[in-house]
């Protein structure tokens, strides 16, 4: 429930908060879905899980991993970002789901298995799977992420707020250096979204 409510377009006490609150209460959100230490994402537990149930949760704890890190790259905190993708790094999902899909095509022999670091990269890797046609996200997991651009769109302005705080101890503004590099991550985040609906 929770992984579905941080694709929706809103949170459902969107109305009741003002843009900052729901910008915290989504950082306070994403912490919970990703960094508390939940044990069915050790990879012992997922071997006794039925495929069908495994690929659902983890496609879309996946989603909101790659949706977490973007938001709060976007917020300026950088040092979380890398705490969650130091935990996705080192959960079960990315290699049970490498696995599960490597198995259920009867391809393993012909799929370069990825290294992948980051939900964005494991991202990519299933959609070029799918531009070769095996099928790995279903029609409600795609809609689900594409949602997630509107979402975007609506807490844009006070990310932007946010940004105007965000300053290291001598004044001047945190991450100036890495602007190219979040442009480009911001153009490869809009590349995957388009990809996404064309897929759904």
């Amino acid at each position: 429930m929770l992984l579905k409510m941080l694709l929706e377009p809103s949170l459902p006490v969107t109305n009741l908060l003002n843009s900052r609150d729901e910008v915290l209460l989504r950082e306070v959100m994403y912490d919970v879905a990703i960094l508390v230490d939940y044990s069915f994402l050790k990879p012992e537990i997922w071997t006794r899980v039925p495929g069908d149930h495994f690929k659902k949760f983890s496609l879309t704890w996946l989603l909101v991993a790659d949706n977490a890190v973007q938001f709060i790259r976007d917020c300026c905190d950088h040092t979380r970002a890398i705490s969650y993708i130091d935990v996705f790094s080192k959960s079960g999902v990315p290699y049970q789901l490498i696995k599960w899909v490597t198995d259920q095509t009867g391809l393993e022999e012909n799929i370069i298995r990825p290294n992948v670091s980051t939900p964005k990269a494991l991202i990519r890797w299933l959609l070029a799977l799918e531009n070769r046609g095996i099928r790995v996200f279903d029609h409600n997991v795609s809609s689900l992420h594409a949602k997630a651009v509107i979402c975007k769109s609506k807490i844009d302005h006070a990310i932007s707020e946010a940004r105007s705080n965000c300053r290291n101890p001598n004044g001047s503004v945190l991450f100036g250096i890495d602007k190219v590099d979040d442009d480009q991550e911001m153009i490869d985040w809009l590349c995957t979204m388009h990809l996404f609906l064309l897929i759904a």
